[in-house]
């Protein structure tokens, strides 16, 4: 992990995938122009669409590690909390800890999906996925970061520091103890105030206070959701991409499931959001 910004010109922001690989393939042919991408999280376990519509674990898992195969550097991915559970589940079958879970994912967590998923990921690869990102200005998460997670600190990029260790220290110790970064808040079925980085809920729990804005999926809508100077962009059949402007304004349309952002490098809070319908 780096806590470094990164500053591109076009950075497009995927969330929520949830095995739908025929979406994010649509958008890759709809979106050309950009120089990194972003995944939020949540490949797996079917949600939207019957599973019968929609690629296995094995063809999901295998994508993405071809994916970043062909593009390298210039696509991240991060945890999401139905992601979390299947590694979870891996550790724990490699040491024979049965004990009690500490992330479940409301889904039941087969071997047989688990041993798919890490027939193609192997520990390199998940080495790549990270808890958050640092893209031209905004920290970009699966669910968002409340403040009480948030390390004080002199600086932006010192707070990310001491964030990038506890997040590195939470998922080393996956089976130790359970980490309330990696948690749910009780307005999802847990028993701490505000959800983790992979488990807020945007409607209960999030509030745009962090010095930086914030950018998440997670919690599924039928449109892009704003709170201050942070946007919520799991929202079904909705398509949105930043550029320059004077305004913000949202539009939703009834077809073409797709749901996707681009930010510019350096945005401000009043650049325009363009929505887009795939044919």
């Amino acid at each position: 992990m780096s806590h470094s910004e990164l500053t591109v010109d076009r950075c497009l922001v995927i969330p929520d995938v949830h095995q739908d690989i025929e979406w994010v393939e649509r958008i890759f042919t709809r979106e050309k122009d950009w120089d990194h991408c972003v995944f939020l999280g949540d490949y797996f376990d079917p949600k939207g669409k019957p599973a019968k519509e929609l690629a296995g674990v094995r063809a999901t898992a295998r994508y993405f590690r071809e994916l970043v195969e062909e593009h390298g550097d210039r696509i991240t991915l991060l945890w999401g909390n139905h992601d979390i559970p299947y590694w979870e589940t891996k550790k724990r079958m490699r040491t024979g800890n049965r004990d009690d879970f500490f992330y479940p994912a409301g889904v039941t967590i087969r071997n047989s999906r688990v041993n798919n998923i890490f027939k193609e990921w192997d520990d390199a690869f998940v080495g790549r996925l990270r808890l958050f990102s640092w893209v031209n200005g905004r920290l970009l998460s699966h669910a968002g970061l409340d403040e009480i997670f948030w390390p004080e600190a002199e600086t932006v990029e010192e707070s990310l520091e001491q964030l990038e260790e506890r997040c590195k220290q939470a998922l080393i110790g996956i089976l130790r103890q359970r980490a309330g970064l990696l948690s749910p808040g009780r307005s999802r079925g847990g028993d701490q105030s505000f959800g983790g980085i992979t488990w807020q809920c945007w409607i209960a729990d999030f509030c745009d206070k962090l010095s930086l804005p914030q950018m998440v999926g997670h919690t599924a809508s039928l449109s892009v959701r704003q709170k201050g100077r942070s946007y919520c962009i799991d929202g079904t059949q909705h398509a949105t991409r930043f550029s320059n402007g004077t305004r913000s304004s949202f539009a939703r349309f009834e077809t073409g499931k797709y749901r996707c952002l681009l930010i510019g490098s350096r945005m401000t809070r009043n650049q325009n959001i363009e929505n887009r319908q795939i044919p």
